[in-house]
This record gives structure tokens, C-alpha cells and sequence, in this order.
């Protein structure tokens, strides 16, 4: 199955309508300056590059997509290209802390994977975490393999953090 952009798809596992397309620029700005008022309580789940809005810019990678809720954004995933071994890596993912728990960030990760897999022919998906538990049991929900734990290897402001990694192979 292909998708164009700006192409929707329903998904209706929840008690809201839930769509996806390609992120614009304004999405980008959206949920960065969500994250920016979060800051002192997520800085360690942005990953390594902090609060850089270079992060943000949908035009560093292949695809980034937005979840929305009853026509509402509410999650974003950003997904660089295959690398020569075949994998994508999400390099991004957000979704809006009232509308977690209710199955959005497990649409979106299936979504950005049936994508990666059918568009780009991708062998498999990895991903990092920084102690970061709620997206470890959805990475782990997900069917990914824990492949190695760096302890206190990424220093963020001010802190130093465990960073897993995660690898999903596609038959």
C-alpha cells in the first residue's frame, strides 16, 4: 500500500477519529514549542540533540508525520532514510501528554513502520531511548529487541543518561 502526501488514513481503535499525513513546517514549529514548555520534565526523552530546532526541520529527513486526533495534531514521529544495511531510524517521537495512554503512540509507530516498510523497502527499524521508560514498553510492545545498553553515555543538560538500543527486523 502507497500514500501520497497529505493523504489521511483512519484509524479507528479510539473513542476519537484518528488520521495521519506528512508533516508540514508549521507542524514542526507546533509541537517543538510543545516540547520547549516541557522542557524541565522531558529534556532526556528528546534524544541527543536536546532542544536543537535544527531537530524539528521536517526537510532533514525522509518522512515526518503527524497524528491528529478529531482533525487535532496530537503526535509527531520523524523517520531518517535507510541506511546500507536497509534500516530507517526514528529519530522523533512525540505525542501530546493528554492524549497519551489511549493508543495514539501505537498508531502512529505502526503507521510509520507499515510506511517505512512498503515505500522505502526498509529490512528493519532501530531507534534509541534515554531512559525513557514509557517509550521502552511502547518500543517493547512494539516487537523491538533491546540490542545494547550504553550506560551514562549521553550527557544532557547537566545530567548523564543510559542510552538503549532498539532494532526491529521485518521478514
Amino acid at each position: 500500500m502507497r500514500f501520497k502526501a497529505n493523504e489521511k488514513r483512519k484509524m479507528n481503535d479510539t473513542s476519537f477519529k484518528i488520521t495521519f499525513r506528512f508533516a508540514i513546517p508549521d507542524d514542526a514549529k507546533y509541537f517543538y514549542n510543545l516540547l520547549l514548555k516541557e522542557k524541565n520534565k522531558i529534556s532526556k526523552q528528546l534524544g541527543i540533540y536536546g532542544f536543537d530546532n535544527s531537530e524539528f526541520n521536517v526537510d532533514n529527513y525522509k518522512c515526518a508525520f503527524v497524528a491528529l486526533a478529531n482533525d487535532e495534531p496530537v503526535g509527531f514521529a520523524k523517520v531518517s532514510g535507510g541506511d546500507c544495511r536497509g534500516f530507517n531510524y526514528i529519530g522523533l517521537f512525540y505525542v501530546i501528554q493528554n492524549y497519551r495512554k489511549k493508543g495514539i503512540g501505537t498508531q502512529l509507530f505502526k503507521f510509520v513502520e507499515t510506511y517505512a516498510f512498503n515505500n522505502w523497502n526498509a529490512k528493519g527499524i532501530e531507534l534509541y531511548t534515554l531512559d525513557n521508560v514509557p517509550m521502552e514498553k511502547l518500543t517493547k510492545k512494539m516487537g523491538f529487541s533491546l540490542t545494547g545498553i550504553y550506560k551514562k553515555n549521553t550527557y544532557i543538560n547537566g545530567k548523564y543518561y543510559n542510552q538503549s538500543r532498539w532494532v526491529k527486523l521485518y521478514k
